[in-house]
């Protein structure tokens, strides 16, 4: 009796790690890989000032999680703004210079290279400055937004 009790406990162990290796098998089969040279960069000039291009690397801006890479040019500057969503950035090349408040401050300005990690909690003004090409990945949940401090300063505005 031992035996058939050790033996039901032993199927059904291996049945459970069968469906968990099949769940984990495909949820990689549904993963992305794509090289920084296989994206797709575009501008959004409604949303943002001319220069940062922007690929989606997965989700969508109107439902659910989202991640992006960005690439900003050398010289550009983000008008003080802010975002219904939490956002986290990862820079990967560069350098991106970020101050807090609704005025664009450069003695506040604080330096994150490359490996920074950075978490904008929503509805929070800040600014960016870029002295140098710069490469960042960006998330965050949808619906998302960037909300000017200055509505002048939103490109539909220009």
């Amino acid at each position: 009796m031992k035996y058939i009790r050790f033996t039901g406990v032993l199927c059904a162990t291996s049945f459970a790690l069968l469906l968990a290796t099949t769940a984990t098998a495909a949820w990689f089969s549904r993963s992305q890989s794509q090289t920084l040279s296989e994206m797709k960069f575009v501008e959004f000039p409604t949303v943002l000032p001319p220069g940062p291009k922007v690929a989606l690397v997965r989700g969508s801006y109107t439902e659910g999680q989202w991640m992006s890479m960005v690439k900003v040019p050398a010289g550009f500057v983000m008008p003080p703004h802010s975002h219904p969503d939490e956002r986290t950035i990862i820079v990967v090349s560069g350098v991106l210079y970020q101050g807090e408040g609704e005025k664009v401050d450069e003695k506040a300005l604080k330096a994150f290279p490359a490996g920074s990690v950075i978490i904008d909690p929503p509805k929070e003004p800040h600014y960016h400055l870029y002295k140098e090409d710069t490469v960042f990945i960006e998330m965050g949940s949808s619906p998302t937004a960037v909300n000017y401090v200055n509505p002048s300063d939103a490109p539909a505005r220009r």
